[in-house]
């Protein structure tokens, strides 16, 4: 009887001992890294910046905007591999807009309630807004697969891409208005409403500028034109 119970304590302390081991006995493997998604990167010549060089006070109207005029630099969109991308634009002078009607910018008049961008403030007083566009006779869509397309459709979603549809105003065909309203837009293919995929697109940039009314600017000093907007690639 002894025997037998020195024999199951052996046991015992035997098991013990080998689930001591086992829990020290073991490598762990751990798996690391990350899915990204394609990278597009834009680029202005010029590093984006669009001089519209010195305006003499005097050649302002008193009483009316001021068309200013238009300015271009060329623009360009690599991506790692073809991807639907779109734009979306923020004004990063926000809150210094004028309001611009009945009168053209890049080609398409403006309304009141169009969404422009500001040129800043002097003395409290805003000097005035500009409005952007992607387009000009050379843009053309490399679609990746041997593809180049250069009958293009602008198109424009305010509901986060889940829609749409060409824009409604009297622009250009084919060019991109990049509007301060948080759309989106993008490019289609000429008769389609569906963002192309894209390994490169090549077009250009433009800026139209009004400023305000004489009247409304301090034109005893000199007033900056101070503009500036970021342009976000959305990956859709």
């Amino acid at each position: 009887m002894k025997y037998s119970v020195k024999l199951i304590a052996a046991m015992v302390l035997a098991l013990a001992a080998g689930n001591a081991m086992a829990v020290n006995d073991k490598a762990d493997v751990k798996v690391t890294g990350k899915i990204v998604p394609p990278a597009c990167v834009p680029v202005v010549t010029g590093g984006a910046v669009f001089d519209f060089g010195t305006t003499k006070a005097a050649s302002l109207k008193q009483d009316a905007l001021n068309y200013l005029g238009e300015k271009g630099l060329k623009f360009s969109i690599t991506c790692d591999s073809p991807t639907k991308i779109a734009f979306r634009t923020t004004d990063l002078r926000n809150g210094s807009a004028i309001s611009v009607s009945d009168m053209k910018l890049l080609s398409r008049p403006t309304t009141s309630d169009m969404k422009l961008y500001g040129l800043g403030t002097e003395g409290g007083k805003k000097i005035g807004s500009f409005a952007m566009v992607i387009g000009g006779s050379e843009r053309k869509i490399d679609t990746g697969d041997g593809v180049l397309i250069t009958a293009l459709d602008g198109i424009r979603s305010m509901d986060n891409g889940k829609t749409w549809g060409l824009f409604s105003d009297n622009g250009k065909k084919g060019d991109i208005y990049l509007d301060n309203n948080n759309s989106l837009t993008s490019f289609s293919a000429s008769g389609t409403l569906e963002p192309l995929s894209v390994k490169t697109i090549s077009a250009s940039l433009w800026i139209g500028v009004a400023l305000n009314k004489g009247s409304e600017l301090d034109l005893t000093k000199a007033n900056h034109l101070d503009g500036m907007a970021s342009i976000q690639v959305v990956y859709l």
